[in-house]
């Protein structure tokens, strides 16, 4: 399979998805989200404004599909051992924060259709019309 073929598969498969940029320093490391939402353009614009002067390169991609990370690297990207240390924990720390975020959304509307929920109670002392 082609690594376009891979990242393909892997992005329609996982439920957290990021195209991975990484620089030469094995700590500076980007991940582009594609999946559970893309990146928008605030994203991409915060992007470009940290890009000059780090020499980021496109490496892959990496998903986590049920409980397994996955990733799709490109040949040409020849990934060191201290790399792929630091591109594991980096990838574990942007799941986590994804999940996280995800879970306050979540949170955020279940209050807010709790609280229209009890507003819509009936008061008792009202009287019947």
């Amino acid at each position: 399979m082609t690594y376009q073929e891979q990242s393909e598969q892997l992005v329609s498969e996982a439920s957290i998805a990021a195209f991975v940029l990484m620089g030469a320093n094995p700590q500076d490391v980007e991940f582009v989200p594609l999946k559970p939402r893309m990146a928008d353009r605030q994203m991409l614009e915060d992007l470009k404004a940290r890009w000059p002067g780090r020499g980021l390169h496109t490496v892959g991609v990496m998903g986590l599909c049920g409980a397994s990370p996955r990733c799709a690297f490109k040949t040409e990207a020849q990934i060191t051992p201290q790399q792929m240390d630091a591109l594991a924990a980096a990838w574990g720390v942007y799941c986590c924060m994804t999940i996280v975020q995800g879970f306050a959304a979540q949170r955020e509307s279940a209050e807010i259709a709790e609280l229209y929920r009890i507003y819509n109670y009936a008061d008792p002392a009202a009287p019947v019309q």
